[in-house]
């Protein structure tokens, strides 16, 4: 798809314009904006090719569990598909409900909106903490004592099969009209500091996020999550360190948001 503004001739002003009035032109810039190395490149694939071993291994793993396996056979693997067999121990589980909820879209837009609006939006783990005990004492018990698969199965307990068909509908569309932003601004961010095209990148994670999935089951998609999740925290705090070592110190920089009022109390 071509770009709807021509590089030709778009131009940015650049620090020789005092001297001699240069510019420079959208591609020029974003190639000079470019900032990956091999080793960028190597995590990168690194994370790709462990997500599809682990959908290899897992999607092996259960394929001999239950392969001399006669009885209930269906059931039985339906299961561990869906639910990793309802063995899965507490950290991963855990870890990779986090991972579900950060999105590129957190790590991208939440730091460019406490720069900008300041801190106030940090607030908002208030309200998630709230809401993590009402999951933890009132809904799960609830799900984990009728021993189902989804909520949507509560809906057609509770309610009847059309509601749970409902409810279906609604979150199919829902995820896909906030999916194909959820892959676009990732793509977009690795284009910038890579210069891959983004209809190139985009199929290639899609295709390997389906395949360990479609695979592995919930066993792989919780495992990935775990190593994604590692390697996103460990990449945040490696940020954090050093950004605030560059500028001069922790001191620094509470001073610098102090005096552009990007400390806020809650409201």
């Amino acid at each position: 798809m071509s770009s709807a503004i021509p590089s030709d001739t778009t131009t940015v002003p650049t620090d020789s314009d005092a001297a001699g009035n240069g510019h420079q032109s959208v591609d020029d810039l974003s190639r000079s904006l470019q900032r990956f190395n091999w080793p960028d490149y190597m995590v990168f694939v690194m994370m790709l090719i462990s997500c599809i071993f682990i959908g290899i291994y897992f999607g092996y793993k259960d394929h001999q569990k239950h392969k001399n396996r006669k009885t209930a056979r269906r059931d039985s693997e339906a299961l561990d598909y869906l639910v990793g067999g309802r063995k899965m121990s507490v950290f991963p589980v855990s870890v990779s409900l986090v991972a579900s909820w950060i999105s590129g879209i957190s790590l991208l837009g939440t730091s460019t909106e406490i720069y900008v609006y300041g801190t106030q939006y940090c607030y908002i783990v208030f309200a998630i903490v709230l809401m993590g005990f009402a999951m933890h004492y009132i809904f799960l018990p609830v799900f984990h004592d009728l021993q189902i698969t989804s909520a949507y199965e509560y809906l057609q307990l509770r309610f009847d099969k059309r509601m749970r068909l409902l409810g279906s509908i609604l979150f199919t569309l829902a995820s896909l009209l906030w999916l194909p932003i959820v892959v676009y601004v990732p793509a977009l961010a690795f284009n910038q500091v890579s210069g891959v095209n983004i209809h190139v990148i985009t199929p290639i994670v899609c295709l390997v996020c389906i395949f360990y999935t479609s695979v592995g089951g919930l066993k792989a998609v919780v495992w990935t999550d775990v190593i994604q999740t590692t390697v996103m925290v460990g990449a945040m705090i490696i940020v954090i360190v050093k950004g605030t070592m560059d500028v001069g110190g922790l001191a620094v920089v509470i001073e610098r948001n102090s005096a552009g009022q990007r400390l806020e109390k809650p409201m």
